[in-house]
């Protein structure tokens, strides 16, 4: 709140009014999105059964296409781990590879420093 506390009485009851003037039209519009959402809501229900059918075959098609899986076979389920894991470690070792030769140039410049003082 970056407003500053009342000091009497009267602003006091001034601001629990402004702020109850405030609250009723947050309330207000609050049951105004409401509305909306619930008509949207209705809208999307009857457009999907009157269409079920057109959508539940493109759904279909699009898992064809995708080649998705609903029930993932073990099998892949531990290949796909695998090779998560090897990725993961790979990323790992290039980062850790990086850091190392961050902090060797780091170190070849601050001994080129330390020469450069002692000449």
């Amino acid at each position: 709140m970056d407003e500053k506390v009342p000091t009497n009485l009267e602003e006091a009851l001034l601001r629990i009014a402004e702020l109850e003037k405030e609250n009723a039209k947050s309330k207000i519009l609050m049951e105004k999105k409401k509305e909306l959402l619930e008509k949207a809501n209705v809208k999307n229900k009857k457009y999907y059964n009157a269409h079920r059918e057109e959508y539940i075959q493109k759904v279909k098609e699009y898992q064809e296409k995708t080649n998705y899986y609903k029930n993932i076979p073990p099998e892949k389920k531990k290949e796909y781990a695998r090779t998560a894991y090897l990725n993961k470690k790979e990323k790992e070792r290039k980062k850790r590879e990086a850091e190392e030769k961050t902090e060797e140039k780091e170190k070849k410049e601050q001994e080129e420093r330390e020469e450069e003082k002692d000449i």
